[in-house]
């Protein structure tokens, strides 16, 4: 049994912690300059006379720099290591981890942004709200089961823009569909065809990722998936403060 790599996990978590918690006070205490008299703020909150925030992500990239330079080491070694930065020179491998990732992110910020929305503008309280967006799940749940065991007649590449193309419509409608007459009902037909799209370009993303890999390799590179789906609603969260701090007032 190999040794954990308890330097780079140390490591991703300074990087990853800090650079998110950067972004996320930001709004709240300024991207350079503090917000609030610098006199009497805490040292921690603006060091040397400037705000906490660039300091937070410069200490991340720092880490995640160090990270990437101490795994390398570690290969080069022979050592266990928790990241193997090799497998990014797969273009395939690469490309399906990015489309998946960026995918992930516009669904939790469609959805962010409809729990935000709904409850503020047609008044339902959250369990309304939860029951209102449930038709994009329980589609998308519907889809998954139904194709997971078929053998598809169509080339995968083809079925991900199919299920893109078919998510894209379903937005659109979800634009059309915000009125000032809008309801819990009237979004429905929107939310099932975004929920169709997903669940055809979900059932296929990660096979077409894997296509390029040996089956013995697998199992080392499905362990960059999770994390990569999973550090996504931060960014999104991240990024969605650093558009409400930005937006004219």
């Amino acid at each position: 049994m190999q040794p954990i790599d308890w330097v780079a996990g140390l490591l991703a978590l300074g990087g990853f912690g800090f650079t998110l918690v950067g972004f996320s006070l930001a709004a709240e205490l300024g991207w350079w300059v503090p917000k609030g008299d610098p006199q009497s703020l805490d040292f921690r909150l603006a060091p040397f006379g400037i705000s906490i925030v660039p300091v937070l992500i410069a200490s991340g990239l720092i880490c995640l720099g160090l990270l990437a330079f101490w795994e390398r080491q570690r290969q080069r070694e022979g050592q266990s290591s928790l990241l193997r930065m090799g497998v990014f020179n797969r273009r395939i491998y690469t490309l399906g981890l990015t489309i998946g990732t960026l995918h992930t992110m516009l669904n939790v910020g469609t959805q962010f942004n409809l729990f935000q929305f709904i409850p503020a503008v047609v008044g339902l309280n959250p369990i309304q709200t939860a029951i209102a967006v449930m038709p994009f799940t329980i589609t998308q749940l519907v889809v998954l089961i139904r194709l997971a065991k078929r053998r598809p007649q169509m080339p995968h590449r083809l079925l991900l823009q199919v299920g893109l193309g078919v998510k894209a419509f379903g937005i659109f409608m979800l634009f059309l569909a915000i009125t000032p007459s809008l309801t819990g009902l009237s979004l429905m037909p929107s939310l099932i065809v975004m929920g169709a799209g997903t669940g055809l370009f979900a059932t296929y993303i990660t096979s077409l990722t894997f296509d390029d890999t040996h089956d013995d390799e697998k199992p080392k590179l499905e362990g960059y998936i999770a994390p990569f789906k999973t550090w996504a609603p931060p960014w999104v969260g991240a990024f969605s403060v650093l558009c409400w701090w930005a937006w004219p007032r």
